[in-house]
């Protein structure tokens, strides 16, 4: 499974920026149907395609990246919600 999985990744490559050279830079981003498992959990590599059929893959960064836009999109500014001002002492 796990040369299965290595050797998908880096025949996909990642779909946001194209990068494809080590397998354990690529990550399989979730973003269709329900998450039963991490793909890299699987047990056998028909439940692996199941899961991946709910993936795109890609590289670290970018999935870094999608997930923080899709966690903080379109907030206010966080800094001048929280700042507090401090006096010299």
């Amino acid at each position: 499974v796990r040369d299965f999985l290595a050797q998908y990744k880096t025949k996909i490559g990642c779909v946001d920026c194209g990068y494809n050279k080590q397998h354990v830079a690529l990550d399989f981003d979730h973003v269709k149907g329900e998450k039963q498992i991490n793909v890299c959990n699987s047990k056998s590599i028909g439940q692996a395609k199941r899961e991946i059929k709910k993936c795109e893959v890609v590289c670290s960064n970018c999935h870094r990246i999608r997930t923080y836009l899709r966690l903080y999109p379109c907030k206010p500014d966080i800094f001048e919600l929280t700042y507090e001002a401090v006096e010299d002492e």
